[in-house]
């Protein structure tokens, strides 16, 4: 008697989960605000250009860089994302995005050992604003790029200073501001940077993508265009199940309790932020939630040389009594690093001076110094002890490097294991290969 086969719709499915299981690449750390109780899938833009002080009018008399922002628009718009930026005037009150160009975002740092100055910071940034306290979306942001200049603030001078621009639209050691503009409006579809730990694809990913980590790389394509990857995770980021800001809730009894923020993208082992609260100062059970504030969402530095917050958690108690004593831990390091990675990329922080890092405390719209903790730059971590629920950020000027090849005498920490994500596609793979093995041997019986 002939033995059937496992039906075929169960071998597809396992095959099929093989590619499906693997985290989409969103960052879940932002989201804009719903409209009319359905997520946004329209951003309105206006230029910062109303009147003669805006920096429109200040730095870009020729029109150049609105002319780059708005080709950029265009390819997002033109790439069937399920997104769509549309442009409005700075006092229409529909206007979520406000493009600025601001000098300040590199600056100079005059180096005795070499007798020249070196170019830090970066060519675009974006901040998002109006946090709704209890979903933790936003209804505004911000994006600033470098104007087209060829003078830079330096910190060790303490004045502007001439200096070489490397932004272009032409030559091969000129980074296109085009390609920057699509990166930035990319982080406004909520696209995180591409996973360094994606086997081979990792390379295709720094030649192609516009969401690639560092700008540098880009130098020569004028510009970048949209890769198939970028597109793709434009089209995962507005799907429903994909929208929302991460937030995470522990119970804490009389025992205490940890709670981990798990991060695909930061060292060590994907972990983000962790809070301890030791069973000694639990009086009753409690609640508490945890969400990420990312970089991008805090009030960066407001004059050259000020540090800046680059890193922060929300703690909120939702039900009990706020614990007295919580172990906050933070890291750092935002990449992981490592000779295990294939393309052999390396992070080389510049060298970090332990006063430039330390933690903070958000208050009545301001910072706070908190003066007790422990900095582990073994970890790229730094540690320290609160008694109430607060927003808490590490301040600082920690511009990472990326190189191809490893750094001399940089901070660099190796990374221990792969992402979670990696390991599910890993075991969904096998569940695949093993059905369609029983299904082949089935058959030949």
């Amino acid at each position: 008697m002939m033995k059937k086969s496992p039906p075929i719709i169960i071998i597809l499915f396992l095959l099929l989960s093989a590619f499906t299981l693997v985290e989409a690449n969103v960052d879940r750390e932002v989201e804009w605000k719903k409209v009319d109780n359905q997520e946004k899938k329209e951003i309105h833009y206006c230029f910062d250009d109303k009147d003669e002080t805006s920096t429109f009018k200040n730095y870009d008399k020729d029109g150049k860089w609105k002319g780059w922002i708005e080709e950029a628009v265009r390819e997002w718009n033109n790439a069937n994302t399920g997104w769509k930026f549309i442009k409005v005037e700075q006092n229409d009150p529909k206007c979520q995005v406000t493009i600025e160009l601001d000098p300040e975002l590199m600056y100079l740092e005059y180096k005795q050992t070499t007798g020249i100055h070196e170019l830090y910071g970066k060519c675009g940034e974006v901040t998002w604003s109006d946090r709704d306290p209890t979903t933790k979306r936003f209804g505004k942001a911000t994006v600033k790029f470098l104007p087209y200049l060829n003078k830079f603030y330096c910190k060790t001078h303490g004045e502007w200073e001439t200096h070489q621009t490397h932004l272009g639209t032409e030559g091969a050691d000129k980074i296109d501001p085009r390609s920057i503009a699509k990166h930035e409006l990319g982080h406004l579809l909520r696209i995180n940077h591409p996973p360094l730990k994606d086997g081979n694809r990792v390379e295709r990913y720094r030649k192609e993508d516009v969401m690639w980590w560092n700008t540098e790389e880009m130098k020569g394509e004028h510009p970048r265009r949209l890769s198939a990857h970028d597109i793709e995770e434009a089209k995962e980021s507005i799907k429903n199940e994909n929208r929302g800001v991460a937030m995470i809730d522990k119970s804490i009894t009389k025992e205490g309790g940890v709670l981990v923020y798990l991060d695909p993208e930061v060292y060590p082992g994907e972990i983000k932020c962790i809070i301890e609260v030791p069973p000694e100062v639990v009086k009753e059970s409690t609640t508490l939630r945890l969400s990420i504030l990312d970089s991008c969402i805090l009030p960066p530095r407001r004059t050259p040389g000020e540090l800046e917050i680059f890193s922060a958690i929300e703690v909120e108690v939702i039900d009990g009594e706020t614990p007295n004593t919580m172990i906050i831990s933070i890291y750092y390091g935002d990449l992981p690093v490592g000779p295990e990675y294939p393309t052999g990329i390396y992070i080389d922080f510049p060298a970090i001076v332990e006063d430039r890092i330390r933690p903070f405390e958000y208050v009545e719209m301001g910072w706070n110094e908190i003066s007790e903790y422990i900095l582990d730059t073994d970890k790229n971590m730094v540690k320290f002890i609160v008694r109430h629920a607060s927003i808490f950020g590490l301040g600082g000027s920690l511009r990472p490097v990326m190189t191809i090849k490893p750094p001399v005498g940089g901070f660099i920490i190796p990374a221990q294991r792969g992402s979670p994500y990696k390991a599910t596609q890993i075991l969904a793979f096998g569940m695949a290969v093993l059905g369609l093995s029983l299904a082949i041997m089935e058959k030949g019986r």
